[in-house]
């Protein structure tokens, strides 16, 4: 015959085991009850699809035990990149920590316009992850089913778009960006801002007769030349709890704040000879 005792929650535990740790039970439910709920808040900054697809690839970053395992670290517990992928693996530490990881890239990259080549190197020196891990684990002689846990507070560098690159061409007559905004002028006149600086600076002069007919004040472009800098990252600030149940049941909650900064600067300029072949004219453009 079994004998039931109640207790002054109201839950009713067998004779001979032990009572469930309430303070931990109650951290468990309210941790699941976190768990269910997701925030997600996205602003669309621009419709390009070249930003849609950079903004969806991320790196292998993380702490360098992490990054030396390419990344597919999420089962792994009492790793500080767990703040990140996996919260419930902040129920493994049993000791406060602090970690910071040093990164060195190195980007490549080689173009080509009308059989010429240029080659170019970028090198970049970063911290893509630093973060604290607050312990409250219970020793192995302290009683009681819920162990403890930790909470965790990290900043991880998910992507970089630190790179530079370019090109040019030196042969004579290959067309010119003047051919382009003399297309544009001619469909719907000359445009406000900057496109209309053409017309302004008397690079694209209107046909006599008036209307929507315009014509490149140069045609025979000796050089052109385009260099292209980009900067930025995508980083993540993330806040996360994992506690351990009876060194059986690891569960954790995460919260992360996600921020992207980039910006692109593409300088192009062309020159041309006039009739005693000397360069008369440039043609400057710049857009960030």
């Amino acid at each position: 015959m079994e004998t039931h005792v109640s207790n002054h929650m109201g839950i009713k535990t067998k004779k001979g085991f032990n009572r469930i740790d309430m303070k931990g039970f109650k951290l468990i439910l309210s941790l699941s009850a976190l768990a269910a709920f997701h925030i997600n808040d996205v602003k669309a900054q621009s419709g390009y699809v070249e930003d849609a697809l950079r903004f969806s690839q991320y790196g292998s970053n993380g702490t360098a035990r992490i990054t030396s395992l390419g990344g597919t670290g999420n089962s792994l517990g009492g790793d500080l990149s767990n703040i990140h992928n996996n919260p419930a693996g902040l129920g493994f530490y049993q000791n406060s920590e602090f970690s910071f990881t040093a990164g060195y890239s190195d980007w490549n990259a080689s173009t080509s316009l009308l059989g010429q080549t240029e080659n170019f190197n970028k090198t970049n020196f970063s911290l893509p992850n630093l973060g604290v891990v607050i312990s409250r684990a219970k020793g192995p002689l302290e009683v009681g089913d819920w162990r403890g846990g930790s909470f965790g507070i990290s900043i991880n560098r998910q992507a970089t778009y630190n790179n530079d690159f370019g090109y040019f061409s030196n042969q004579f007559d290959q067309g010119s960006i003047l051919d382009y905004y003399v297309d544009v002028y001619n469909d719907i006149g000359v445009p406000g801002g900057t496109d209309g600086l053409f017309f302004d600076a008397f690079l694209i002069n209107p046909v006599s007769g008036g209307g929507y007919d315009y014509s490149p004040n140069a045609t025979l472009a000796l050089e052109k030349t385009e260099k292209v800098q980009n900067e930025g990252t995508m980083s993540q600030i993330g806040f996360s709890y994992g506690g351990n149940y009876k060194n059986k049941l690891f569960i954790g909650a995460s919260i992360g704040i996600n921020s992207i900064s980039y910006s692109s600067t593409k300088t192009y300029d062309e020159e041309f000879l006039d009739d005693n072949n000397q360069t008369s004219l440039l043609v400057l453009y710049k857009k960030t």
